[in-house]
């Protein structure tokens, strides 16, 4: 999976009409979480705080691989104008931003009760939202189009509010 994802991302990064966006990663922390009025930001003693990753660890670890990708590319690079791209796209993904969301010093039966929530509560859009809403598919895209310029399908409609669509529906 985490593979799938570092292919995702740099997909997005290498060509821009392929739109990439993350939910937020969901963290715990126990220890001193305060807000750094110099840096204007959040901040974790990570000296003496326990992190963890409740949500988000394949994105994480992609991030990281696909951050590995781009710098052994830069570095085994021959010629100077991808080496020049690849630093390109390395700067643009270092600056990604990515929501987080942190619960701070909950305990330990709390961040547990997080990860069943996060991890069994949420569902996968149905197909036909998908087909609506996907602008990096392909088929998706064609069909799109075709139900706003077929004839026929203008002319008896589309049905988009489905929440299933069988694979053997022929319509």
């Amino acid at each position: 999976k985490i593979g799938q994802i570092k292919n995702y991302i740099l997909s997005g990064i290498e060509d821009r009409s392929n739109l990439r966006f993350f939910s937020g990663i969901t963290v715990t922390t126990r220890g001193s979480l305060f807000y750094d009025e110099q840096a204007k930001s959040i901040a974790i003693d990570i000296s003496s705080s326990k992190l963890s990753i409740n949500d988000g660890q394949h994105r994480t670890f992609a991030i990281a691989a696909a951050i590995q990708e781009l710098k052994r590319r830069i570095a085994k690079g021959r010629n100077k104008d991808i080496q020049e791209l690849n630093k390109r796209y390395l700067e643009e993904l270092s600056e990604m931003m990515i929501p987080l969301t942190i619960f701070n010093n909950i305990t330990e039966d709390m961040e547990k009760q997080l990860f069943h929530d996060i991890n069994n509560l949420q569902s996968r859009p149905s197909k036909s939202s998908t087909i609506r809403l996907s602008q990096n598919d392909l088929l998706s895209r064609m069909a799109r189009e075709l139900s706003e310029t077929n004839h026929y399908l203008l002319k008896y409609g589309v049905e988009y509010n489905k929440m299933s669509i069988s694979g053997q529906n022929l319509n």
